[in-house]
């Protein structure tokens, strides 16, 4: 057991070393919950796409009784 106490937060804490998480997991759900914006996390919007679906180039995969009469 270590007798150190490890800042809560930290990546020590999950038994990593290296630097402290910016926010603790219950901060971070707290702002999710409450809709939040949760820092370093890129925000996409929800609506579709208005453009035009690309055509396909490609041909589709033989069916198994189509590669015997190749």
């Amino acid at each position: 057991t270590r007798s150190e106490k490890v800042p809560e937060g930290s990546n020590e804490a999950a038994g990593a070393p290296g630097a402290p998480y910016s926010a603790s997991f219950a901060e971070i759900a707290e702002m999710v919950m409450l809709g939040k914006q949760v820092p370093g996390i890129r925000q996409i919007p929800d609506k579709l796409s208005r453009e035009l679906p690309s055509v396909s180039t490609t041909r589709p995969p033989l069916k198994p009784w189509e590669k015997q009469g190749e």
